[in-house]
C-alpha cells in the first residue's frame, strides 16, 4: 500500500480523501444532518484513512476472511478416524 500511494500514484490517495469525502456528504446530507455533524464525520473518518491504517486493516480483514474460510473448508474436509475393535 505505501508503494502504491508514496511511489506510483501519490495523486491515488486524494482521490481516495476527496471521493469518500464526497460520499459521505452525499449521504449524510440524505439523512437530514447539518453541516457541522457532517464535518465532523468527515473529519473522523479521514483519520482512519491513512496508507498505514489501510494497510492494516487489509491484514486484519485478511486474516479473519481465511480464518473463516478455512474453518469452513475444514468442515468438509475432515477425516473421521476410523473406529478400532475395542479387544
Amino acid at each position: 500500500m505505501q508503494l502504491l500511494y508514496k511511489v506510483i500514484d501519490p495523486d491515488l490517495y486524494k482521490q481516495l480523501l476527496l471521493y469518500t469525502q464526497d460520499a459521505t456528504t452525499q449521504k449524510l446530507t440524505a439523512r437530514g444532518m447539518s453541516q457541522d455533524q457532517i464535518d465532523q464525520a468527515v473529519a473522523i473518518s479521514r483519520k482512519f484513512q491513512t496508507p498505514v491504517l489501510i494497510a492494516i486493516f487489509s491484514v486484519i480483514s485478511f486474516v479473519i476472511s481465511g480464518v473463516i474460510i478455512g474453518l469452513i473448508a475444514a468442515i468438509f474436509t475432515k477425516k473421521n478416524p476410523a473406529l478400532e475393535p475395542v479387544e
